[in-house]
Parts: structure tokens; sequence; C-alpha cells
């Protein structure tokens, strides 16, 4: 079972780990993961799992959360709203910190300040214009402080409480020394901190205002797929057309499709013929021509004349409802490295809370006055944000799942990326994965009569279902057939029936032995087939050989590439099959495999699995059928076509919804490209902590005289936070691809 809540006030990692922990404390909770970017929390657990204590659990935490229902894609005037909200919170924090900053600064700057407001003639007049025009900043920018407080309460401090504690700060001392000024006119007010108070305000808005924009580019391609879903969807119903909600739609019906309409649901053309743009669900931006009797894909758009579907799996079952499921679960769940920065995040905020009074303290001590050991305390919890570390790793796994989802590759979880990249051995199922899947005549090799051969067979094979019979059918479709009688399929050798006054039969060359057919007539022809791996169906009429069809399974276009590819990444290749030695080695020649495990029983694949692991191999498995599930389940790393059986599909951690194994070796590119900007974001994140804290905290000042005035510090932390979002953002080009 799975609920998903949208949730609101969330501010950094700090947040996010409270929602989580909040969540699976509730009873039935199996697991509980938050997606910061898309604000969004997901609970997988057991039937007993009530939305109702888990929005309580939530709130009791601090903050909102709403059941969602169904795909539902982000409310646009919603976001429009928070754009504005933000926007405006800038604009106005910025047009009042300038006369702060003018009426603190000018005079340093030798810039003219009018006497009356000047910090030197008129003190009291000065402070309390800075003391003004703070205010309207304080008042803009008070979610921090609502934040920051609720995060103390429950015992979670987080980036919130870091910035209301440093901006509070510096307005108290500067309030207070007003207030000690008016009591005690002798008393001379020193240096203020309105300028640092509204400049720290102002300058973490602005990073938040550019982490917002950025955050919402990674969930692009989440977003466009909800945008696919139709709000409402014209289905026929007692011979009329009427308008329903895709949720009351059931299977067997039939929905028709306008031009520029979106097909709601899974489905098969009953009548009628266009072309659909499946761009953003597969990434082949060819229109694909469809008439009737073709399977079709909800999210894709009609583009020409008018369809009639009728509907295999309802928009919930769909594969646009499975897209968008596996790339919201999967953004919600944790790779290794987020793992790290989480649990690092959570006692960072007390620790630096600690630095920057025991910091403040020894400058105090050491005989530095008030307002300097203030600034002190105020640079370190300004300079020390952990917004950073905590988005070094989500925002680039939401980036790239993001692209990966657009390029028509669905991956269910973060560590998938973690996994591909220490991949080392490949293991391929053969049928259905290397090759299509579907057997098709390679070669004809009659006797005498190659029309009596081809009439035979299908006369014979068009009342078989055996897929080699469909094989030979498909072949000879043009050939006239001739009436059967008593036809009868032996199990595992063949096929039998009477023609006219004749027994003729269809099958292994064993079969035609038995019944007294001399086959020897082209057995160097035979031998020679048998080599390339080719099946072969040979037929008889009455005592009278006719010849044998070569049947093979037609290895997929980008098998022998994808292969080669594979191994030039420096992984090791292995074809996986229940078929005949000498088939699969002639097949494993012919793409470039060099290890072959065949005869492998549906119920051993799994156990050969585990026979490479236990050597220290770390595997990827891909396969499309239902005896490939415990392979797929056993590998470090599941992969499945698109096309594969619900089972397989089900089983894997990926899926390549193009059926194209070339897809492969790119996502192993692209995810160590995933991992050097997931390192590249945690060094910079602490690299810039371990270097900053230290600096805000005086340890320059002894030897050069250097310190970190607290709007720099504000001015860093957002820099920093830019610069972790931005990186990541790179992933979403996504060149490997």
């Amino acid at each position: 079972m799975k609920l998903k809540f949208k949730v609101t006030g969330m501010s950094c990692s700090v947040c996010a780990a409270s929602v989580e922990k909040a969540a699976g404390r509730v009873a039935g909770v199996q697991n509980a993961g938050v997606s910061l970017s898309e604000e969004q929390l997901i609970c997988f657990g057991t039937e007993q799992m009530d939305a109702d204590a888990i929005r309580r659990a939530v709130s009791d935490a601090g903050f909102g959360a709403e059941l969602v229902q169904g795909i539902k894609a982000p409310d646009k005037r919603e976001k429009t709203r928070a754009d504005r909200e933000i926007f405006v919170r800038l604009i106005v924090s910025f047009l009042c910190f300038l006369p702060v900053f003018y009426l603190a600064m000018g005079e340093m700057f030798k810039i003219p300040v009018p006497e009356f407001c000047s910090r030197m003639e008129s003190p009291l007049v000065n402070a309390c214009l800075q003391a003004l025009f703070t205010l309207p900043v304080l008042i803009l920018n008070r979610v921090f402080y609502r934040r920051g407080a609720k995060a103390v309460l429950i015992g979670k401090p987080s980036m919130d409480t870091l910035v209301s504690l440093g901006s509070g700060a510096a307005v108290l001392y500067s309030a207070a020394q007003i207030v000690r000024h008016l009591i005690d006119r002798t008393y001379a007010i020193p240096t203020l901190c309105f300028e640092s108070a509204a400049m720290i305000l102002t300058l973490v808005t602005f990073g938040k205002f550019l982490e917002h924009r950025a955050q919402r580019k990674t969930s692009d391609a989440l977003h466009a797929l909800m945008d696919l879903a139709p709000e409402r969807v014209r289905v026929l119903r007692d011979g009329k057309e009427v308008w329903c909600d895709p949720e009351e739609l059931r299977q067997g019906e039939l929905i028709v499709i306008r031009p520029g309409e979106t097909i709601a649901a899974d489905g098969v053309i009953f009548s009628g013929e266009s072309a659909l743009d499946t761009s953003t669900l597969t990434g082949e931006s060819i229109p694909r021509d469809v008439r009737t009797g073709d399977r079709v894909l909800s999210g894709s758009i009609n583009l020409q004349g008018a369809l009639t579907v009728k509907i295999e799996k309802i928009p919930q079952e769909s594969t646009l409802a499975q897209m968008i499921r596996f790339v919201e679960e999967a953004g919600v769940t944790k790779a290794p490295e987020t793992r790290l920065a989480d649990r690092i995040s959570g006692v960072f905020v007390p620790i630096v809370t600690v630095i920057a009074v025991l910091a403040a303290v020894f400058w105090l001590v050491y005989g530095k006055d008030l307002g300097f050991s203030i600034a002190i305390g105020i640079a370190v919890l300004v300079v020390s944000c952990p917004c950073a570390l905590g988005l070094a790793t989500p925002v680039s796994i939401t980036a790239a799942l993001g692209n990966s989802a657009r390029r028509g590759i669905l991956i269910r979880e973060a560590g998938a990326f973690d996994r591909l990249k220490k991949a080392d051995t490949v293991v391929l199922d053969k049928t259905g994965t290397i090759t299509e899947g579907k057997p098709r005549v390679q070669k004809v090799c009659a006797v005498n009569d190659e029309n009596a051969l081809l009439r035979t067979a299908i006369s014979l094979e068009a009342l078989s279902e055996h897929p080699l019979a469909k094989a030979v059918c498909a072949y000879a479709l043009e050939v006239p057939r001739r009436e059967v009688e008593a036809f009868a399929a032996v199990f595992g050798k063949g096929v039998r029936g009477t023609i006219g006054k004749q027994t003729a039969l269809g099958g292994s060359e064993a079969f035609l032995r038995e019944n007294g057919v001399d086959t020897s007539a082209l057995a160097g022809f035979a031998e020679e087939e048998y080599r390339a791996g080719n099946t072969l169906l040979h037929f008889s009429l009455g005592e009278t050989y006719l010849g044998f069809f070569a049947v093979a399974d037609t290895v997929r276009e980008q098998s022998a590439d994808a292969i080669r590819a594979l191994k030039e990444a420096g992984l090791c290749v292995y074809m996986l099959t229940g078929d005949r030695k000498l088939n699969s080695e002639s097949l494993a020649k012919r793409v470039g495999i060099d290890r072959v495990l065949s005869e492998v029983l549906p119920q051993e694949k799994g156990a050969a699995i585990d026979a490479l692991r236990a050597e220290g191999k770390r595997v990827i498995m891909v396969g499309d059928g239902v005896n490939d599930a415990p392979a797929l389940i056993c590998a470090d790393l599941g992969v499945s076509l698109g096309s594969g059986t619900d089972i397989a599909v089900n089983s894997a951690d990926v899926i390549l919804l193009h059926n194209d194994l070339s897809d492969l070796p790119r996502l192993i590119r692209y995810a160590a490209r995933v991992g050097r900007v997931i390192r590249q974001n945690l060094f910079w994140a602490f690299f810039y902590n371990t270097l900053a804290i230290p600096v805000a905290a005086g340890a320059l000042y002894l030897p050069f005289g250097i310190t970190l005035n607290p709007m720099i510090a504000a001015a860093a932390m957002s820099v920093s936070s830019i610069f972790v979002v931005t990186n990541a953002l790179r992933l979403y080009r996504g060149k490997e691809f």
C-alpha cells in the first residue's frame, strides 16, 4: 500500500528528515521518503496505514501535509503564486536593505550622508532609521523565524534556525544599544548590526529564489509526464460519445481520441488510423504511424485522424501512470551519499550553534568588545548553513532521474545509479533481449518442388499455435492452402494431418524418421544450418520428403553494437539461455559474446546469477520474460525491456522503454557522470564548511587581522547552495545519452 502527501513548510534536508521520521513512527508505515524538490512525502506500508494519522504526525512535527490521490500535475496557479511571493519578498527586502547599507556604511565608503542622519553627527537618528528600514525585511521574511522556532521546539534545528539565530541576534544587539543610549545619553552608540541582519535575510532569500527556480528544472520531466494525463475523456456508451473523468474508465470500454488529444489509457486501436507523438514517453522524435489492431500507450498524442481505442489497462495501471509512479518513488529513495549527508545534517546545526556560542565567548574573554564578539557568533551561524550539504545528492539524483525518464529509461530507486557505475558484469537473456523473441524463416531448402513444400507447410502449420508454426505461416502467407483432416499436434515433436489421402508430417527430423520418412537427401544442407544455430522444420507428404525450413530468432539491430560498447566500457558480458549449446554459441559468436551459459532451466537462472555474485562479480541482469524474474531479483541490478512481461518489469530496477540494448551502455556512462557530479557537490559542501566555519570564528584574526563580516558570510552561504544546484542541473542535459 502506498500513500502520497503534499508537504508544506520544508526548507532544507533537516526538515525533510524530520518529516520522514515523524511519518515513519506511525503504525503501519514500513518506509517513508521525502522529495524536497517536489515537496512530497510517499509512505509505503500495510493496509493498516492511516492517512489521517500520518497527517497528524507530520503536523505535530511542525509541517503541513495533504493527501494526494491519483495522478495530479502540480497546480500551475499555485506554483506561479509561490514564485511571485518569493520574488516580491526578494525585491522589497533588497529595496529596504539599500538605505540600511547606505546609512551604516556610506561614510566608510566615502559616500556623502546628510548631516541630520549621519552616523557620526546624528547617531540616534541614524540608528532609528536603520531600524525602521530593517523592520519590513524582518516582517517579510518572518517565515525563517517561524520555521526556525518550530524546528527548535521539536528538537530538530534546521537551516532556518541558523538564519533566524544569526539575524535575530544582530537585531537584538542593535536594538539593545539604542535602548541603552536612550536611557543613558552619555553612552555612545557603537557600530550596529542592522545592515548585517537585513543583508543576511535578503541574501538568503535571494539564494532561496535561485534555488527554488533551479530545483523546479530538475522536476521538468516528471511534470511533463503528469501534464500528459488528460483531465477529461470521450467514451462510447450506448452508442453515444460522453465525457467522463479518466478514473471512471473501465477495461474493455471504447474511447474516442480526436486530433490533438492525448490517449488516456493503454489499449488497441479498434478503428481509425493516424500518427502518434510518443516523444515524451519514449524520447522518439519521429511520429509513429498506427492503424486498426496496433497497440497504443497512454500519454501518446494523436496528430492526425480520429481514433477509437479499446482499453486494455485503465489509466491508474497504464504505462503513463507506471512511469510517473517509478519517477516519483525513485525521487524519495535514498542514494548511499544521501544517507551520509542526512546523518551529518542531523547533528550539524547543534554543533554549529555550540561553535558560534563558544567563539563569541572566547573573544569576549580575550578582551574584544561585545559587538565584535556577537558579530563573530553571527558570522559562524550564517556561513555554516547545511543547505549545500543537504542538496548535494538529492538535487543531482532528481535531475538524473528526470533526464533518464525523458529519454525513455525508468529507474525505480536512486541507489540504481550507484550500482550501475560499480557493476563489472552484464548477463543478457537471449530470447527477447539479444533477439527479437519472434522466430523468422531464414532459409527454405526443397528436395525437388519448393511449391509443394510451401503448400504442405502452410496447410499444416496454419492449424498450430506453436511460435515456429507462426513463423512458417508468416513466410508462406500468400501460398494457397489445402484442406487438412485429422490434424494433431505431437508434443515436442511436430504436427501431422491428412491431405487428400496422404499423411502429411511437419516437425523435427527425428519425428519424420520415426514415421518412416528418409530425410538424407538434404543431410549436408541440414548440417550446415544446424551449425549456424538455426532450428529446422522438416516436412513430408506420404512417404516423400519435401524439404525443410530453417527458422531462427532474429537478432535485434542494436544488440551487437550494444555488446561491443559494454565490452569497451570494461564489463564482462555473458549470455544466459535455456537454448541448446550449439545454437547458443553460434548466436553468441554473431553478436560478439565470449561467455555463454546455455541449457539453463528457468528455475535455475536465479542460481546462475547467485553463482556469479559468489565469485565477487557485481552483476547487471537484463531480461524480459517471466522466467527471467528470479534472475532479475537475484542480480545486483535488474534491467527489463519495456516490451517485457509484467512480472519482468515489476522485478527490475531499470526499464528500457525503447527496447534498445544500446541504452544500457549509455546509462552506465551516465551513471558514472552522476557519481562524479554528486562527489563534486559533496566535496564542495564539505570543503566550504571546513574552510568557512574556522574563518568565521576568527581563526585568521590574530595572525592576519582578518574577520568574516556577517554580510559576506550570508553571501558565501547563498553562493554555496547555488553552486551545488547549478552543478547538479548539468545532469539534466545528460550529454552521455
